[in-house]
């Protein structure tokens, strides 16, 4: 009997922290609120957020970007589905 893998502790904060907030939010607030208890790295959590959004747990919608430049705009994660026109 060993320790848990973190993965389950971090899919399990990810998805308390969707249900809890009533917008969509970004990997970065994902992050900053799942470092408040346990150092984690931005990659990490944004890999455990695609695992989530692959196994349709969880939506993602990608908006367009603000400027010109830039490639994509940013990604925001909810636990409720976007509606089509957004």
């Amino acid at each position: 009997m060993g320790r848990r893998p973190i993965r389950f502790e971090i899919e399990s904060k990810i998805m308390r922290i969707l249900n809890k907030t009533e917008v969509p939010v970004t990997c970065s607030y994902v992050k900053r609120e799942i470092t408040m208890r346990r150092k984690v790295h931005f990659d990490t959590v944004k890999k455990y957020l695609e695992e989530l959004v692959h196994r349709d747990a969880i939506f993602k919608k990608i908006l367009p970007p603000t400027k010109k430049q830039h490639i994509k705009g940013m990604t925001l994660y909810s636990k409720k589905p976007f509606p089509y026109q957004w």
